[in-house]
């Protein structure tokens, strides 16, 4: 590892290296089997030895326990976990030892969300979460025994995210338009406990769809659905949820879906009793991004990053549609501190109700976009991996055919300051543009779903110099500023 000569500080490999390609391909496995089904996910063990410093805020002392952990991690230390149909793999790191498979209950499932987790009640435990369909499976990894099977969503889950700091909080997001967060000390609830709507003083029989608890038992082992960020209703999602992502110190939570729309959530107190149920986001906004929010993270306490795929463009010129290709933003959440303010004690209750005005969880304005490039034509695909204890930069990995691209987000470069005041002719230019663009486009051009504020948000852009109406030759070729930072 390289040293700055001044401060001799060792520098991160992303920030030192000159090598194009800093990995080498270790090994390739592929199935046995001539008729064996795809792999669809995985995920790579997330900890190292000194992660139990971080988990449960520092909580764990005892010398035997932080012994047993680091044994744990050197034995599962770089394994992955992989989903396929009908059961998942654990294979040990690069490949070194024979997988072995865990079995589903269906052979018929297919798995297409995978993550490891943690219960507080026995931290040298890992856990494996797999979800087929609607349902999330738990397996023991040492036993490799399901310890628990739970039901809630209404519709396919799309992803699994689990609390950085508190691993035994899981959440799942889904194409029922909900977030459902879990907690794994817990028992699966046998009865429903759903509030009731007046006039009627009995209990609501919707179904899980609706955001509420099935009308039977929720599943058997470990598990609890303790929260639900209900879709559909006031400011949540009009849409499939496709990712969310938990705030490492704050009761936060980040979701992103099919409708555009980035949100963040407090994630309600759990009673211990019922069920809690949330429909209002902190924050919600559709103008970073002008297709469906495939992946979101947080960066640090108030900075996030999502990408989202091809979008399908109008040229206003009467020659049709084109396809954008999906962006990569980097953007601050401008108002975090006025819901948890600076400098409060340590652990200081918050209140049991806490909500912004109506255009915070409708159509808020309160972020600033640091940086934004294009994504490969054609490729919605990307990945973050940020360190819990800072030990590299934050990373973005983007898929190229055969190779995977490697980019050191810190390396990223700011977006120019927007012109103040903006200038007269330029305001003008854009005004006449829209009312063109609107009249050309006729009564039935978006089908009625263009939103409040959407003709203000794209004229700011075209003012500000964004090449929002070129063509697509013009987006790829002379967009120079907008290229991906040479890789890490």
């Amino acid at each position: 590892m390289d040293t700055d000569e001044d401060t001799r500080i060792p520098l991160a490999w992303t920030r030192s290296s000159t090598d194009s390609s800093p990995f080498i391909l270790a090994r390739v496995h592929r199935p046995q089997e001539p008729n064996a089904h795809p792999f669809h996910c995985t995920a790579v063990f997330p900890w190292s030895e000194d992660s139990i410093a971080d988990l449960w805020d520092g909580a764990v002392t005892d010398e035997e326990i932080i012994s047993q952990w680091q044994r744990t991690v050197r034995k599962h230390k770089g394994a992955v976990a992989v989903g396929s149909t009908g059961k998942s793999f654990l294979f040990p790191k690069l490949c070194g030892g024979r997988p072995y498979m865990l079995k589903l209950p269906e052979p018929s499932w297919e798995v297409h969300c995978v993550a490891w987790a943690l219960s507080s009640t026995a931290p040298i435990k890992p856990l494996l979460v797999v979800a087929a369909s609607s349902i999330l499976v738990i397996f023991d990894v040492e036993t490799r025994q399901i310890v628990g099977q739970l039901r809630g969503h209404g519709g396919p889950i799309t992803s699994i995210a689990v609390h950085p700091v508190h691993p035994y909080l899981l959440c799942t997001t889904a194409r029922d338009f909900t977030t459902r967060i879990y907690d794994l000390t817990l028992r699966p609830a046998q009865m429903p406990n759903n509030p009731h709507w007046l006039p009627s003083t009995r209990r609501s029989l919707a179904s899980p769809a609706f955001g509420l608890q099935s009308t039977e038992s929720e599943g058997q082992g470990i598990g609890r659905c303790v929260a639900v960020l209900v879709g559909g209703r006031s400011g949540g999602h009009r849409g499939a949820v496709f990712a969310a992502a938990f705030h490492r110190t704050e009761p936060l939570i980040a979701t992103a879906g099919m409708d555009r729309a980035v949100k963040i959530w407090r994630i309600p107190p759990y009673d211990g009793i019922s069920m809690a149920r949330e429909d209002k986001p902190f924050f919600s906004t559709n103008l970073i991004h002008k297709a469906r929010v495939l992946s979101i993270a947080w960066l640090s306490h108030d900075i996030l990053i999502s990408h989202s795929a091809p979008a399908l463009m109008y040229r206003g010129d009467m020659k049709g549609f084109y396809e954008e290709s999906g962006t990569v933003a980097v953007w601050q959440w401008l108002a975090l501190n006025r819901f948890f303010p600076p400098g409060r004690p340590a652990g200081a209750p918050t209140p049991k109700v806490m909500r912004g005005c109506v255009t915070d969880y409708t159509q808020s304005e309160l972020f600033k976009v640091i940086a934004e490039y294009h994504l490969p034509p054609g490729n919605p695909k990307a990945a973050t991996s940020i360190s819990l204890r800072q030990a590299h930069d934050p990373l973005l990995l983007v898929p190229a055919g055969r190779a995977v691209r490697v980019f050191s987000i810190a390396r990223f470069a700011v977006r120019d300051r927007p012109p103040f005041p903006p200038d007269e002719n330029a305001v003008v230019a854009a005004l006449a543009t829209r009312l063109r663009d609107a009249n050309l486009g006729g009564d039935d051009d978006d089908d009625g779903d263009r939103e409040d504020g959407e003709y203000a948000a794209r004229g700011s852009e075209n003012l500000y110099g964004e090449d929002d109406e070129q063509d697509a030759e013009e987006d790829e070729d002379e967009d120079e500023d907008e290229e991906m930072p040479p890789p890490a």
